[in-house]
């Protein structure tokens, strides 16, 4: 596969996140043309803008707003940027056969697998979507069965459903945009991405489910979870959040495992992050 199609949301708040998500990308896909589809800020616009691997649509007018608060503005900001992932998206599949979309605070260890990069190939295929893995049934009945921060989208007519029904979430009384994906793809052929992709702390943040934690170790210098190789990990390493980051313990693990390997992968990582958090001190 000679280019890779991915598309994000990123805001000043995020840009080093992005920054991150960005370098690991290219890390473990040095093979493959890099071509982001942007949705972003002013901000994030102007750092960008001059660099042919962007495409960017300027449309957030805000990044004030949270979905970790019970605060109903801010909840309404932070949707209303949300819903830029669909213009970012819907503008390349005008120009491509399938994006990926990712959340701008996911970060690679890993590169895709040839498997699932096969499967953008496939025309059979609809969508892709990451299941949370909580293994609690009523915790995903309240905010989706799937996660919205990693999907591959190749059929326009899902995506155009899907945001349909994320314009209308709260008369449906559904979880942002995420809910409303588990009905959107009910008539399309979808594939689930495997636990080892898109790993959250949501997936060991159980009672039954904790002992998750420790699977993450070394084998062979390279970071695993479960049965699996990890491909790539969802938490906030750079955003200055104004609720708790739940994935704090498990990026503390993730960090040490990377420190002691003698992966030289993982070394450019942890030097690229200690940058970035000195740039982003020095702006602030």
């Amino acid at each position: 596969m000679k280019n890779l199609i991915l598309a994000s949301v990123v805001t000043k708040k995020s840009y080093e996140e992005f920054l991150l998500l960005d370098y690991t990308i290219e890390l473990f896909h040095k093979n493959q043309t890099i071509i982001w589809y942007l949705s972003t800020d002013s901000y994030v616009k102007e750092k960008l803008h001059n660099k042919e691997k962007y495409k960017i649509q300027n449309l957030i007018e805000s990044d004030d707003g949270s979905h970790g608060t019970n605060n109903d503005l801010k909840n309404s900001i932070h949707m209303k940027m949300m819903m830029t992932k669909f213009d970012a998206c819907e503008l390349a599949l005008k120009e491509n056969n399938y994006v990926i979309f990712l959340d701008s605070d996911t970060f690679f260890i890993r590169s895709f697998e040839d498997k699932f990069l096969s499967l953008l190939e496939n025309k059979e295929i609809d969508f892709i979507v990451s299941p949370h893995h909580t293994e609690n049934k009523k915790l995903e009945a309240d905010v989706g069965h799937f996660n919205g921060g990693f999907f591959v989208a190749k059929s326009k007519e899902c995506l155009e459903i899907w945001k349909e029904i994320s314009v209308n979430y709260k008369k449906l009384n559904m979880f942002y945009e995420q809910q409303p994906l588990e009905y959107a793809i009910k008539e399309f052929i979808t594939l689930s991405a495997p636990i080892n992709y898109n790993i959250g702390w949501w997936r060991m943040n159980e009672n039954n489910t904790r002992s998750r934690y420790d699977t993450l170790r070394l084998e062979n210098d390279k970071i695993y979870f479960l049965n699996r190789p990890a491909i790539f990990f969802h938490a906030h390493t750079l955003k200055d959040l104004d609720y708790k980051n739940y994935g704090e313990d498990m990026l503390i693990k993730i960090y040490y495992l990377m420190k002691i390997s003698n992966n030289a992968n993982y070394k450019k990582i942890m030097d690229k992050i200690s940058y970035l958090k000195v740039t982003k001190d020095e702006v602030c």
